[in-house]
């Protein structure tokens, strides 16, 4: 995933990214880097969030409201 590579080398904990295909609700583990996605619905952007291992406990709750506010 070149998005995490990067992110790991700017050691980055935390991004917000758009447009990822994923179908269902749910979380994956790539490169030290959690992948937080939500449902995609019908004419919505998808956003996902990148959170370090190290900082991802602190995520108590992902919630996808719209296509303009997680």
């Amino acid at each position: 995933m070149t998005v995490a590579r990067k992110l790991v080398r700017y050691k980055f904990d935390l991004a917000g990214v758009q447009e990822v295909r994923w179908r269902k609700k749910g979380h994956c583990k790539s490169r030290g880097l959690f992948l937080l996605y939500g449902n995609k619905k019908e004419n919505q952007l998808e956003k996902e969030f990148f959170v370090h291992h190290r900082t991802v406990s602190a995520v108590k709750r992902v919630e996808f409201v719209s296509d303009k506010m997680s």
